[in-house]
């Protein structure tokens, strides 16, 4: 996953997350553990990172696992949500 994939990944899970913040609560505890550590989802403003693009470099680029942990996480909401099939190809 890319730079440009994770942010575009990290939009579409905080969209779901303002919008459709039930869904969350029907994921498995390892899954919004996933995203909390990968894409943030509900951490607060003050433990946000100054800077993500250094967040991923240091924390996403080179964790193979976290990346593939969170990418099926963000399949599971879209999947719960109906919006379709979520792939590294479309985001």
């Amino acid at each position: 996953m890319n730079y440009e994939q994770y942010i575009e990944l990290q939009n579409r899970v905080e969209w779901l997350y303002d919008f459709h913040p039930d869904f969350f609560d029907q994921l498995e505890q390892k899954d919004r553990e996933a995203l909390q550590e990968g894409l943030l989802y509900d951490t607060a403003d003050a433990d946000y990172p100054e800077s993500i693009e250094v967040f991923y470099k240091n924390s996403i680029a080179t964790n193979e696992k976290l990346q593939a942990d969170m990418f099926k996480a963000a399949q599971k909401l879209y999947a719960l949500s109906g919006s379709g099939n979520l792939t590294l190809d479309n985001i």
